[in-house]
């Protein structure tokens, strides 16, 4: 088991580490925009890479909780909300994906559609449940600790790209966005 914590603690160090420090700034500055994000994409295809291949070789004998199958009814009830949200974060223009740029609020307004109304991070947002529906069906330690490393990446990573995209764009073009109703207390943690 020690195997697949060792996994997910680099998996979780090297993207949250590369992406909400003060490393990220002196990445951009040494290889620019896109070669930080090339080089960012790279370690953390190969971290998640490594805690994938780790977790499928791991046994699973210890268990927090047995699996129960009057427990399965969440996974079932949480992958499709989990689907419905990655594929609308993919399907239509997202104001807050990698590379976009807003001139002006309505802009923002304009490129807000679909879920994107609903939260500024569907995909994160996805992988959240997705991770959390798994956790409840599974209940070995193994399983508990990947899934939740994938889970925790991907909700802290909400906070540090709030905070970045709302000091690049200003509080007023920020606020004006639609997809606050999942993102108003996150927003505000770094105020």
């Amino acid at each position: 088991m020690w195997e697949v914590f060792v996994a997910a603690a680099i998996w979780v160090g090297t993207h949250l580490g590369l992406s909400s420090t003060s490393v990220r700034q002196l990445l951009v500055q040494r290889l620019g925009a896109q070669g930080f994000l090339v080089v960012y994409s790279l370690i953390a295809a190969a971290s998640l890479a490594y805690l994938i291949w780790i977790y499928t070789d791991v046994h699973r004998f210890d268990y927090a909780w047995l699996p129960n199958p009057d427990v399965y009814w969440v996974a079932k009830v949480s992958m499709p909300i989990a689907l419905i949200l990655m594929l609308g974060g993919f399907m239509v223009r997202n104001p807050t994906m990698v590379g976009a740029t807003l001139e002006n609020p309505s802009q923002a307004r304009d490129m807000a559609t679909g879920v994107t109304r609903i939260t500024r991070h569907p995909f994160q947002w996805a992988v959240v449940i997705w991770s959390a529906g798994h956790i409840v069906a599974n209940g070995d330690q193994v399983s508990i600790i990947f899934f939740s490393s994938i889970g925790i990446v991907s909700l802290a990573g909400t906070v540090p790209h709030a905070l970045r995209r709302r000091v690049a764009w200003g509080s007023v073009l920020w606020f004006g966005l639609p997809g606050m109703a999942m993102e108003s207390l996150q927003t505000y943690i770094g105020s």
